[in-house]
């Protein structure tokens, strides 16, 4: 986790850079490519010899499905696969909005059915946003304890902040200043998590080309795999 000097010391770096990444951060959305959903339902099952578990995946675009040209390449349609694979049966939905934030995810509608797990992936927006650490944490708490309130029995997982700093589409500068945002909130997305006593998953998954979109942004049909892979093992 960061300390307090060393946030500082980003934020006030952040500050003076500002002029420059609006710059680059307009020139990066004129010309970066717009993808689009899939059309298809956004939840599936998956039959198997024991007794069927439901799995709500919940989040920003990725887990939309931008980019991809179905949902059954999505990462809860992938984790549902590679868990019922020791014979459970699986049935999975995926619910997310592009463009929304942490705090914004919590006031969306949610399914109204029951769920043995709970995956939420968040982060993007909020850190390019430059969302501040009180309404980041603010987020999380509201989502957390919606999940308890709606899905008392669901086991509640928290993915990593996204590695924005790997990102190909991104010049220098934004990788720099937006990897500076991303490392502040995982730091207090660690924090918030470890007081709600919440499971939080991180992984060591290099971001190569091949992982990415055709925007070089969201992430690949491949990289949905290997997360899903990495998750459930």
């Amino acid at each position: 986790m960061l300390n307090a000097v060393n946030v500082y010391f980003r934020n006030l770096c952040t500050l003076f850079l500002m002029p420059f990444v609006f710059v680059q951060a307009m020139v990066l959305k004129n010309k970066i490519p717009r993808l689009s959903l899939p059309s298809d339902l956004p939840f599936g099952k998956i039959d198997g010899k024991e007794s069927s578990i439901g799995i709500l995946v919940l989040g920003e675009s990725p887990v939309a499905g931008y980019g991809l040209e179905s949902h059954s390449a999505s990462f809860a349609a992938c984790l549902a696969n590679c868990l019922s694979k020791k014979g459970r049966a699986i049935f999975w939905k995926t619910c997310g909005w592009v463009g929304i934030d942490m705090l914004a995810l919590s006031q969306q509608p949610w399914p109204q059915e029951e769920f043995a797990l709970v995956f939420v992936a968040m982060g993007v927006n909020d850190i390019k946003n430059f969302s501040s650490v009180r309404y980041w944490r603010r987020g999380i708490e509201a989502v957390v304890d919606k999940i308890r309130t709606e899905y008392p029995k669901a086991w509640i997982v928290f993915s990593e902040t996204p590695p924005i700093a790997q990102f190909p589409a991104l010049s220098s500068l934004l990788s720099l200043v937006l990897g500076w945002r991303r490392d502040i909130l995982q730091s207090a997305l660690e924090e918030e998590l470890a007081r709600k006593k919440v499971l939080l998953l991180s992984f060591d998954l290099k971001m190569e080309r091949r992982f990415f979109a055709e925007d070089h942004f969201h992430p690949s049909a491949l990289a949905h795999e290997c997360w899903a892979k990495a998750v459930a093992e």
